[in-house]
């Protein structure tokens, strides 16, 4: 479990430290100072188990994306940085799903296959927005941004009825 613990925290990292570093160097410090202070619910929510303080950072860490989506900052920065949030935030759920388990059985198995389905997400996800922009689909990636935010919770809330049924 610890492997995932940090490999979320990586991701967290990678998520955020490009994107403060753009909004510094285009001089937007008020957005770098606020894309800083969700590391701090970020962490007590992850070490304090607190879900809530996690999707406060989640959705700060978004609005911010689109504000930079809105102040055109390159759309590749945006891009990665909302694929690496993403990634962060799925696997601190998959890691919080896994406490509430008791034993598990080939569990870097179950690791793995958890990690390579996210991996596939994210590059379809990846893919799709390298198209949109060979395409020159004409949206804007603040609303784009919103739209997978809206289907990521549809994900999660599918996931949650799906494991219930299952029960």
């Amino acid at each position: 479990m610890r492997r995932v613990r940090v490999l979320s925290w990586v991701c967290f990292f990678l998520a955020i430290t490009p994107l403060t570093f753009i909004y510094v160097s285009q001089g937007y410090w008020e957005l770098a100072f606020a894309n800083l202070i969700f590391i701090i619910p970020w962490g007590i929510g992850f070490y304090k188990d607190q879900n809530n303080l996690i999707t406060v950072s989640f959705i700060g860490f978004i609005l911010l994306l689109a504000a930079g989506a809105f102040l055109e900052i390159w759309i590749g920065w945006l891009v990665l940085s909302a694929l690496f949030i993403i990634a962060a935030w799925d696997l601190y759920w998959f890691e919080h799903r896994l406490k509430s388990v008791g034993e598990i059985r080939k569990e870097l198995d179950l690791y793995r296959s958890h990690i390579v389905r996210l991996v596939i997400a994210l590059l379809i996800g990846l893919l799709l927005s390298i198209t949109s922009a060979m395409l020159k689909i004409e949206i804007n990636f603040g609303i784009a941004l919103i739209l997978s935010f809206v289907v990521v919770l549809g994900l999660r809330q599918w996931n949650l009825i799906a494991s219930k049924l299952n029960r």
